[in-house]
């Protein structure tokens, strides 16, 4: 997956509206500094291009980090803290109060006429649980907890594996999260990995529902990676080649269905 400064900024920001004024808040801080501030604050950020922000940079980092995390760097200069903190400080430098309440009126008429569409009231909805996780990862822990085995090794799509093991971290993971990160890359294919990573990919290609596999290829694939459990989407193609490579179904959810390895 490749990636642009300007790209991971418009997906730190989410659009130029943002942008602009993260930019303009900046110079709004800049000139209510003292000379010496301003001087060290204008110094930080060349620094900070120069070192960060620029397309050499980019592909340095990017030898140490997944491409699509780039952006994060972005946290260095939090954008709602700054316009949060240039906008108070603007109004508290207007003479007459009718100003202020001016500013505020207009800054939240373009939040809420959709200058950022995720600040759109109809885009959020209350969690189902504390935990903000879907139902199906709770029906399954109880089928992994009816189990009665500590630790069990299980393969699992990528989507549930990130959001299952921030609720249970005690289950192995058969496919191990920098082979889920390099099946994002365009040359993930077999060329050059281990057998245990060519098995990883097998099954995360299956059930992931981005390649189909044959039962053989994919009974291996169990074996090489010592999966004792799968958990796959409620698709039949899938079902078929799990239950041909020797997986037995154990139970189901609203989407997914777990099965023991019987091999």
């Amino acid at each position: 997956m490749e990636v642009t400064v300007s790209q991971a900024l418009m997906y730190y920001v989410g659009d130029w509206f943002w942008c602009v004024l993260w930019a303009a808040a900046i110079v709004v801080i800049m000139f209510s500094l003292t000379l010496t501030n301003r001087l060290t604050l204008a110094c930080c950020m060349a620094f900070s291009v120069l070192l960060l922000y620029n397309p050499i940079a980019l592909k340095l980092i990017c030898k140490f980090v997944e491409p699509y995390t780039y952006y994060r760097f972005f946290w260095i200069a939090p954008a709602g803290i700054i316009i949060s903190y240039a906008l108070i400080d603007f109004m508290g430098r207007l003479r007459f109060a009718g100003f202020s309440v001016i500013v505020a009126v207009a800054f939240f008429f373009m939040l809420s006429k959709g200058a950022l569409p995720f600040y759109k009231l109809d885009t959020f909805k209350l969690p189902e649980n504390e935990y903000q996780l879907e139902g199906d990862i709770f029906q399954l822990q109880d089928a992994i907890a009816s189990c009665g085995k500590s630790n069990p090794r299980i393969a699992m799509p990528m989507p549930v594996q990130m959001e299952y093991r921030s609720y249970d971290a005690s289950v192995e993971t058969a496919i191990r999260k920098e082979t889920y990160q390099g099946m994002g890359r365009k040359e993930y294919e077999f060329s050059g990995k281990s057998r245990r990573k060519q098995a990883e990919y097998v099954l995360g290609g299956l059930l992931n529902n981005i390649k189909a596999y044959s039962p053989e290829e994919v009974r291996d694939a169990l074996k090489l990676t010592r999966s004792e459990f799968v958990i796959s989407p409620r698709v039949g193609e899938i079902y078929d080649t799990l239950s041909a490579a020797g997986c037995s179904e154990i139970a189901t959810t609203d989407s997914y269905i777990f099965y023991r390895v019987s091999i």
